[in-house]
C-alpha cells in the first residue's frame, strides 16, 4: 500500500471542509466526501480531534450524530414552549449550553 504524503492529506482535508461548507465533517461523513481514508488522516495526526487543529482548523464536536436524538429534543422544545421552538429553546433541552 503507497503512503499518502502529509501535504496531500492536508490539502484534502482542507477541500473537504471547504466544500463541506466550512464545517468539519464526522469520520463518517467523511467517508462519503473523500478518497482518503479516516484511517489515513489518524495515522497523520494521531486522531480525528488532533488532525483538524494541526492544520489551523477548529474541531467543534457534532452537537448530533443520530437524527433520533433530533427528533426528541425538538419534541421536548415543542412541548415545553407551547409549540413554538426557537433555536436556544432546542440547545437548551439538548444539553449543549
Amino acid at each position: 500500500m503507497k503512503k499518502i504524503p502529509k501535504n496531500e492529506v492536508i490539502n484534502e482535508m482542507k477541500r473537504v471542509h471547504k466544500e463541506n461548507n466550512n464545517v468539519v465533517p464526522t469520520m463518517k461523513g467523511w467517508k462519503s466526501l473523500s478518497n482518503i481514508s479516516v484511517d489515513v488522516v489518524n495515522r497523520a495526526f494521531g486522531t480525528w480531534k488532533k488532525a483538524w487543529p494541526a492544520i489551523g482548523i477548529e474541531y467543534e464536536k457534532p452537537l448530533y450524530k443520530k437524527r433520533e436524538r433530533i427528533i426528541i429534543d425538538l419534541q421536548r422544545a415543542f412541548a415545553k414552549n407551547k409549540n413554538i421552538v426557537k433555536t436556544k429553546d432546542l440547545i437548551r433541552v439538548s444539553g449543549h449550553t
